[in-house]
């Protein structure tokens, strides 16, 4: 299966076309999908400022689309290794990808690295740096998942809330064949979407063509 959001039974949503005209990221889907597939959801008053997401988003798909995320040098270990686990089930490529990264880079704020309180990183930096937030994180482990040969609609990053602590935090979504899969910077190892998303309320799914912004009850990634 891929990613595309199911929303639970009942759940009243409505795109708002205006608003990603605005932005202009990226297409709205038809109305007449969304019970099925929604790209924008009208936003709850209640959520922080999720718009605010989305140019910092825009500017990792475009490295993700450059030359950049296949050619730099001073990524080409990092390129190098992920082209190795093409080859490997899916199972084997997202804990190679979950482990070394979490190994490999020290967990730091964007204040204590770029003196800003939200900065997503992208791989160049992560790597100059030794270090990263959680969207750092994120953006880098989707980046070695494409290398590796996940497709990309199986990819997304999930900016939400941890429930314990109400504390905004950023992992990737990697949807399988037959489960879902979660790989966040604060665990040791990779987690099924149904334990993780228990604890953590989804405020916004980026995927690499699509934008979902969940409102009122949010819904599993299943």
């Amino acid at each position: 299966m891929t990613w595309r959001v199911r929303l639970r039974r009942g759940l009243q949503v409505r795109a708002i076309a205006a608003l990603a005209a605005a932005i202009a990221i990226l297409p709205i889907a038809p109305a007449a999908q969304a019970e099925d597939r929604v790209v924008l959801l009208l936003p709850d008053p209640t959520i922080p400022n999720i718009v605010a997401f989305m140019p910092k988003w825009d500017r990792v798909r475009q490295w993700l689309a450059s030359d950049q995320a296949t050619a730099n040098p001073a990524l080409a270990d990092w390129i190098g290794w992920a082209h190795s686990l093409a080859g490997r089930p899916y199972r084997e490529k997202i804990e190679a990808i979950e482990t070394r990264v979490n190994k490999a880079f020290a967990y730091r704020s964007d204040q204590e690295l770029f003196g800003v309180r939200d900065y997503w990183e992208l791989p160049p930096e992560v790597v100059g740096l030794g270090a990263a937030d959680c969207d750092g994180f994120a953006v880098f482990k989707l980046w070695l998942a494409k290398l590796a040969g996940i497709p990309d609609g199986n990819l997304a990053m999930v900016v939400g809330t941890l429930s314990d602590t109400g504390r905004m935090h950023a992992v990737l979504f990697v949807a399988g064949n037959d489960h879902d899969d979660v790989l966040d910077s604060l665990q040791d190892g990779v987690v099924s979407d149904e334990t993780y998303f228990a604890g953590f309320r989804p405020l916004v799914l980026l995927a690499l063509d699509d934008i979902h912004i969940f409102v009122r009850r949010w819904a599993r990634l299943r």
